[in-house]
């Protein structure tokens, strides 16, 4: 019986590792052109671009490359939905590796210079496995047990790409959902339109509230932040924080208040002590430019990148249909 256990269990390791293997490969194949690596091909686009942009998905949505055409600027769109400020600083330092000399511009909404991040690997965080002009360890300060981690999550496809499988089960799991109702929910590139309403903090008091206790701060830039500005300033690059535009519900409940003015104000002068531009255009859309709460749509896009690429143009509030 032992000799028998001692033969079989050899086979049952050697099927687990093949089923393990085939798995693996077949998750990078599935994954070849998700998010990060889309995001990590264009990146090497950057070399030849007048203006690189920088961010969340709130960037990912607001550039129109027709736009850049026909004001004969080269744009590389680095936006990456679900992605937090660490990842936001290894990009940047990817594409500052890469040499070049165009602008980067770095689009924010609320407070998120401010904010810490989760220490977490959640969302399209797979990004940094495939930058390979970044120390990742060192930019994230991780431990010994962090970078084995990182290693290890890096060389397996299962690991590196989880949350995108997740993000694919769960969204058959809504369409199964939706058709078992018999309703159709609607949805964008990022997902269900109406989840983003979330991302609002609710009254006015409450986003006020977070401002205060954010403004008790040392400083108002996060760490990333700083990374950021620094690696722009060795390089000899122009880096520009835009204000991203939002629904008029959104400016009235929270920008045009004294606390979030008081916030901006010395963000200003956090951001220009290192020689970097802060921009708000958070009045550059109409409502009706929106796909969701947060999300520019193509009218939106164009909007909004004419008036960045126009930047010596003074800004105009819109009015009418918001």
């Amino acid at each position: 019986m032992l000799n028998g256990l001692r033969m079989t269990v050899p086979r049952y390791a050697l099927v687990l590792f093949a089923c393990l293997t085939v798995l693996n490969l077949s998750v990078d194949v599935i994954e070849k052109n998700n998010r990060a690596r889309t995001l990590f091909r264009r990146s090497r686009l950057e070399p030849q671009s007048d203006i690189i942009f920088i961010g969340n998905s709130l960037i990912a949505t607001a550039i129109d490359n027709g736009v850049c055409v026909r004001l004969g600027k080269s744009c590389v769109e680095l936006g990456l939905g679900s992605s937090q400020l660490p990842e936001h600083a290894a990009i940047l330092q990817e594409v500052i590796s890469r040499g070049g000399g165009g602008d980067i511009v770095y689009g924010f909404m609320d407070m998120c210079l401010s904010e810490p991040t989760p220490d977490s690997w959640a969302g399209n965080r797979a990004v940094i496995f495939h930058l390979d002009h970044v120390d990742i360890p060192k930019e994230y300060g991780m431990t010994r047990l962090g970078r084995l981690k990182f290693h290890v999550w890096r060389s397996i496809p299962l690991l590196t790409y989880q949350d995108a499988l997740w993000g694919k089960v769960e969204k058959l799991r809504r369409n199964i959902e939706d058709f078992s109702a018999h309703k159709t929910t609607p949805t964008n590139v990022f997902g269900r339109s109406a989840d983003f309403s979330k991302m609002e903090y609710g009254s006015s008091e409450r986003f006020a509230g977070r401002i205060r206790t954010i403004m008790n701060q040392t400083t108002l830039l996060a760490p990333p932040v700083v990374r950021m500005l620094r690696d722009t300033n060795r390089a000899g690059r122009r880096l520009r924080f835009v204000l991203m535009p939002m629904t008029k519900a959104h400016r009235v409940a929270y920008y045009e208040t004294p606390a979030w003015q008081a916030y901006f104000d010395r963000l200003r002068v956090e951001l220009e002590a290192y020689g970097a531009r802060v921009e708000s255009l958070d009045d550059t859309a109409l409502d009706s430019d929106f796909m969701d709460a947060v999300h520019l749509g193509k009218t939106g896009a164009t909007r909004f990148t004419q008036r960045v690429l126009s930047e010596n143009v003074p800004s105009q509030r819109l009015t009418g249909g918001n």
